[in-house]
């Protein structure tokens, strides 16, 4: 006959609570917080023109903001109007030190300009 160690009957109870303990509930994913409109601050810094074109600014996330224009590029050499256009509403928006990352959009929802790129990072350019 064999005998059970209090060890044995320590193991075993150990190993039977441990099976019934329900898991902890996964903890939830932070939800991502709304863009905040910025319409207001990027056409306060832009000419009339500028601000003309400029249809909305979000600042999606700290430091990071798009601005929706209603510029269409024309898909000719560097340098077109709507090019140039583009290039100072970046320029305005960037040099105001509120963000390291300016996406400006073209009509149709498109990358027109980016400042704070990898490839370009002090420098707004046409993509």
């Amino acid at each position: 006959m064999k005998l059970i160690t209090p060890l044995a009957v320590a193991a075993v109870l150990l190993l039977s609570a441990c099976s019934t303990t329900p898991a902890t509930p996964p903890v939830p994913v932070a939800t991502v917080a709304a863009a905040t409109d910025r319409t207001t601050d990027v056409v306060a810094v832009l000419g009339e023109d500028a601000a003309a074109a400029v249809e909305s600014a979000e600042e999606t996330e700290p430091g990071r903001i798009t601005v929706h224009t209603s510029i269409v590029d024309p898909r000719t050499d560097t340098g077109s109007p709507e090019a140039l256009l583009a290039l100072s509403i970046c320029a305005a928006v960037s040099n105001t030190g509120s963000w390291t990352h300016v996406n400006v959009m073209e009509a149709d929802g498109t990358h027109f300009v980016l400042y704070g790129h990898p490839s370009a990072p002090d420098t707004c350019v046409e993509y």
